[in-house]
């Protein structure tokens, strides 16, 4: 098992200030602060799961973008809403929404 801290501050506004995100074994992407940015394409292409552990914006703040980058590259992609979970069930409405392009 490898976890790679992407971010864990509470702000932005630095060089090594990046908010909350953890990759584990490449593939699974714990939280989404801003330090998901960080990721070269193909890192972000590999990322098949995303746990959010709470809807603060500084957990999830690169969603939108993360589906945006890479949401054409791979078909398999566009499962991602059924793969997004949250603390406590289901993630919020815009946030899936968000996933399904919609």
């Amino acid at each position: 098992m490898r976890l790679r801290v992407l971010g864990c501050s509470g702000g932005i506004g630095g060089r090594h200030l990046r908010t909350t995100s953890f990759l584990l074994d490449g593939d699974v992407l714990i939280d989404a602060g801003t330090g998901v940015g960080d990721l070269t394409l193909a890192e972000l292409s590999q990322i098949d799961r995303v746990f959010v552990t709470h809807s603060h914006l500084d957990h999830v703040a690169s969603i939108p973008f993360l589906v945006d980058t890479i949401g054409g590259m791979r078909a398999r992609y566009r499962g991602l809403a059924r793969r997004y979970w949250g603390a406590q069930g289901p993630s919020a409405p815009s946030s899936r929404a968000a996933c399904r392009g919609q």
